[in-house]
């Protein structure tokens, strides 16, 4: 079903499947969508960085964090942090995020007493981030020798890697159980991978298959032009689930009994499609 149809552009665009409605977040409001009610709108001044968490909206914007309740009310002040966040991470309620440093330095951030602290400071450059059990996880870009995934948990202590690789970098990071990122490169391999939150062990999901973007529950569910495809976890492979016509998708959320989407439908339209998985077939 379509939850939402909307003069803004498709991208930038973020999703929040909560318990009780599904939450699009665009650079300037959130969005409530629940089957068979009017949208509900809060502005609020997200940008592309703002996220969701079970209770409210955190977003950065004049110098400061803000935390906007779910349920009403004005948003009010976290903490004064000069610097614009290039990610802000979240699971549960609690969150963290990656900026600059004064050495111009990409840093892992999170609150402590009410001000910043750092985690850690990369050597490269964050291109993807996410948060998976209590740690931060991220894709970092380490010029031209290539990239790898790194985390570090939250409450401080050394950070985990997985070997540099070489060839593109995943734009994006799912995170579930694991952490699942969509890899391809120039030399027809396509795959997607798993890899555990605290970077030990890593393993292909599977092969030859487009997946981006992506969203992962209890199964990885993949965007393609011709439409939403799942995952199967026995063989790994993708099975069309909901086709798309004459429109991309830009952003994906799932969770155990629901897949929601973003559709690119026109310059600056965007429509929020929303699929039961209870229609799905069993494999």
């Amino acid at each position: 079903m379509t939850l939402l149809k909307l003069d803004k552009t498709a991208y930038h665009a973020r999703l929040d499947l909560a318990s009780d409605a599904v939450y699009l977040l665009t650079m300037e409001a959130a969005f409530r969508l629940v089957p068979g009610q009017e949208p509900t709108q809060t502005k609020l001044d997200l940008s592309d960085t703002g996220v969701a968490t079970p209770s409210a909206f955190i977003f950065w914007s004049k110098g400061s964090f803000w935390l906007a309740p779910k349920q009403g009310g004005p948003p009010g002040p976290l903490a004064s942090v000069k610097n614009r966040p290039i990610y802000i991470v979240a699971v549960g309620e609690r969150f963290a995020w990656i900026g600059a440093n004064e050495q111009g330095r990409h840093t892992v951030y999170v609150l402590q007493g009410g001000k910043p602290h750092p985690l850690y400071a990369m050597s490269g450059k964050a291109v993807a981030a996410t948060m998976a059990e209590d740690r931060i996880v991220f894709v970092e870009q380490l010029g031209s020798e290539g990239w790898r995934l790194g985390s570090v948990p939250r409450g401080g202590g050394s950070p985990g890697f997985t070997a540099t690789r070489k060839g593109r970098f995943p734009s994006m990071l799912a995170a579930a159980k694991d952490v699942y990122y969509y890899f391809f490169d120039d030399k027809d391999v396509s795959e997607i991978w798993a890899v555990s939150p605290d970077m030990q062990t890593e393993r292909v999901v599977a092969k030859n298959v487009i997946c981006s973007p992506l969203a992962v529950a209890d199964r990885v569910f993949c965007a393609q032009m011709q439409g939403v495809f799942e995952i199967s976890p026995t063989s790994g492979l993708p099975r069309l689930v909901s086709p798309s016509v004459a429109s991309s998708i830009t952003t994906i959320a799932a969770d155990r009994n629901r897949i929601a989407w973003v559709n690119d439908v026109g310059a600056e339209k965007l429509e929020v499609k929303l699929l039961d998985r209870s229609a799905l077939p069993s494999d």
